[in-house]
């Protein structure tokens, strides 16, 4: 925090002498530039020194006593400051210079004249002299100074390096996050409170979850007593802390909607101001965002800059004020250093190849508390540099601005990041992406529930709570003893097959189109379901008409003719890796196919369009190619001929498809997931899942009748897909589909 205000101090500080009288007036203000060498020492010997001795010190063995648990603690900090001390020293040593660019400028003289010729209409210099001497000066005039910079200087610009990565990343998705996190929370609101009974329903699905939760605990804490601390335990335990995370979470969440007490009404009117206020700060937040954003791209990153932009608006709110443009600019600071926590408390609970502690509201550990306040300490001193480079204009001719604009950014080895603004574009790119993120899946599809059959992780109440002090926070002591999820994670116990879910037709649904009668088999349960089946291929067993026996997958038939009667009754065949499915023609197989035929689409329309717009050869036409020039990849020959490579196709998609064929749960062979099909870990939670199933059949059906278009405007044209959108593009009126058939 007083990082952050030492900024708009070192502006206001700047701004008491502007107007002095007499030469000398600035010398007489604070003395900011040792201020900051001082600020910023301190913050590194925080971050390098007393948060890892204090991280060391809770993250040791409790069992030891605690003068032991000191010594090994400064044992582990003495060894990285030496590190920390020779890698400073060798840098220092070797590169610690800082290169200045100067032109030498020289120019001729003039005597002074002896009369009084000289005037407005005839003046020294002459009208055709309209260039700077330094504008003329040819490229050998200039000169590279070479300077030892100061070792708290280095120290600082290294801090800052390490400070600017994490910034980039922080930064760049809590700009967005931060604001977009508010409106969300404020659009899945709950809007009313439950009744009584379905918080008793809740609370009794939920009680039984605790318990499996609280067993897998207990039994990481005897392994602790045993000494069994391996690596598969520290794994363990920090997926149960994850867990506790999430259940707290949905605690709250519970609480929120079923306020108690005598002054229930009262909370829960509480409850939906401060969803308001969520709201109205979150369009404020936006605001800002959007403003930091393309303040970024107008002043910094485009060359010469198009506009001041903020810098323009403080010194106009300076002159209607004298601290209103300070308070202004404290305020754009502030707010930026707010988005890196919003970022690192995001991606503490998403990031997925780098384990970050996690933090949430009232539910942080000490030693997740103290490493992301080390991080933020290291991103504090790069907002600082980023603020004093983003308003240049406005914080001219500070000592933060000597600091960082003229020491760092010609710092030999590192100043490239600077010059091409490397870490600017960065954060920008995150922002875009994590704008995206949270369009496409977080304010439009998500919607909060109550219902523990859609939300598997659903906690119980506080009341049902007990100590756990192998992970320094409560456990709930009530979780469903069936969750299969956690007994096949920690071997605590059997698992339990997954009760067989009862359909349930969906009423109120978008449909094909608007009217239409959705088919009785075609009740919503599966995704993407939008009651299409005019022909009825899909019907299953039960409701088709057969002449021979369906349940053989080589004699059934779905064919109009002789009907010798009509199936009534319901035979579950088991299923085997030849022959997966009990009818030829159902909803499973229709579903399997279409997705998968959809996959193959997607990709295929990709790879059409991709090759087409790099090598100007059409889909069409690739094979030719091959055929003529021999196979390559990328211009470069392969040692295969085209027959081997359909042999190796062959094999290996045959090798596919039969492992897959071996895969007897129909949900696991349309959506593998794991670490190959889903590494990002997307689809771990359920209602996310659903929604990128949804997504993905939507894009899938949607690649199908494009290329199936690709394919009708090659036969029609013999062009590509991007040839002839951009022939139609030349001529929209005279060059449609229509054209194209009447003129072949």
């Amino acid at each position: 925090m007083i990082s952050i205000l030492m900024l708009p101090a070192d502006v206001a500080n700047r701004h008491a002498c502007r107007h002095a009288i007499y030469n000398g007036a600035c010398n007489l203000t604070l003395p900011m530039k040792e201020l900051w060498l001082a600020v910023y020492i301190v913050d590194a010997i925080l971050v390098f020194f007393v948060i890892p001795f204090a991280m060391f010190f809770y993250e040791g063995d409790q069992d030891k006593s605690l003068g032991k648990r000191i010594k090994s603690s400064l044992l582990w900090v003495v060894s990285t400051a030496v590190v920390c001390a020779l890698v400073l020293g060798i840098l220092y040593g070797v590169i610690g210079k800082v290169d200045f660019t100067v032109r030498h400028l020289a120019s001729g003289t003039t005597s002074f004249p002896t009369s009084w010729q000289f005037s407005n209409n005839q003046p020294c210099i002459g009208n055709t002299a309209r260039q700077c001497s330094a504008f003329t000066a040819s490229v050998a005039s200039e000169k590279t100074w070479t300077m030892r910079t100061t070792f708290p200087e280095y120290v600082v610009a290294l801090a800052t390096i390490v400070g600017s990565v994490l910034f980039t990343i922080f930064g760049g998705v809590g700009i967005a996050c931060l604001p977009l996190g508010l409106i969300t929370a404020f659009i899945r609101r709950p809007k009313a409170v439950i009744t009584r009974s379905q918080y008793i329903k809740e609370a009794t699905e939920l009680g039984k979850k605790a318990r499996e939760l609280k067993k897998a605990a207990d039994g990481l804490h005897q392994e602790e007593r045993g000494g069994a601390k391996g690596r598969k335990w520290r794994k363990n335990v920090k997926a149960v802390e994850k867990e506790l995370l999430q259940l707290e979470e949905d605690v709250n969440l519970l609480e929120e909607a079923y306020p108690q007490g005598e002054k229930a009404e009262t909370a829960w009117a509480f409850t939906v101001l401060g969803y308001l206020a969520k709201f109205i700060l979150g369009i404020i937040g936006l605001i800002v965002s959007i403003a930091w954003v393309a303040h970024i791209i107008i002043y910094l990153l485009v060359d010469p800059p198009l506009s001041p932009f903020l810098n323009e608006v403080f010194i106009k709110l300076d002159d209607v004020w004298g601290l209103l443009g300070t308070a202004a600019f404290a305020f754009f600071c502030f707010y930026l250093l707010l988005a890196v926590i919003a970022g690192a408390m995001m991606l503490g609970l998403k990031l997925v190849f780098i384990t970050i502690h996690p933090m949430k509201w009232g539910a942080t550990l000490m030693n997740s508390f103290l490493f992301n306040v080390g991080l933020i300490l290291l991103c504090s001193i790069s907002v600082i540099q980023f603020c004093a480079t983003a308003f240049g204009y406005y914080a001219q001719a500070t000592a933060a601005q000597e600091i960082f604009g003229h020491t760092l950014q010609s710092l030999r080895g590192i100043k490239y990041l600077y010059k091409y603004n490397v870490f600017q574009i960065g954060f920008v790119i995150l922002a875009g992406l994590t704008f995206l993120y949270y369009i496409t899946f977080n304010i439009t599809t998500h919607k909060r529930v109550l219902n523990t059959k859609q939300r598997p992780k659903m906690a119980a109440t506080s009341t049902a709570a007990a100590a756990s002090s192998i992970m320094g926070t409560r456990v709930v002591s009530d979780i469903n003893s069936g969750s299969s999820r956690f007994t096949a994670r920690f071997g605590f116990g059997t698992k339990k097959a997954a009760p067989k879910k009862a359909k349930t037709v969906i009423s109120d649904r978008p449909l094909w189109f608007p009217g239409a009668k959705s088919p009785e088999y075609l009740d919503g349960s599966l995704v993407g379901d939008y009651g299409f089946d005019p022909f009825g291929l899909g019907k299953p067993a039960e409701y088709l008409q057969f002449d021979l026996d369906s349940l053989d997958q080589n004699l059934a038939k779905n064919i109009a003719g002789d009907v010798i009667g009509t199936r009534t009754e319901a035979v579950d065949a088991k299923s085997t890796p030849f022959q997966p499915y009990s009818e030829v023609f159902g909803l499973q197989r229709f579903r399997e196919c279409e997705l998968i035929h959809g996959r193959w689409a997607m990709l295929a329309t990709l790879g059409a369009l991709s090759v087409e717009w790099l090598t100007g050869v059409t889909w069409q036409d690739a094979g030719k190619v091959e055929l003529v020039d021999g196979s390559s990849y990328l211009g470069q020959p392969l040692p295969f001929s085209i027959s081997t490579l359909i042999w190796i196709e062959v094999l290996v998609i045959g090798y596919i498809e039969f492992q897959r064929n071996a895969e007897l749960d129909s949900e696991k062979r349309l959506y593998p997931g794991g670490k190959f099909f889903d590494p990002l870990g997307l689809a771990s939670d359920p209602e996310k899942k659903a929604q990128l199933q949804l997504a993905e059949i939507k894009h899938a059906r949607l690649a199908m009748v494009a290329f199936l278009g690709f394919a009708v405007q090659a036969a029609a044209t013999g062009k590509g897909p991007l040839n002839n959108w951009a022939t139609h593009l030349s001529d929209p009126l005279h060059t449609t589909i229509i054209d194209t058939f009447s003129s072949s």
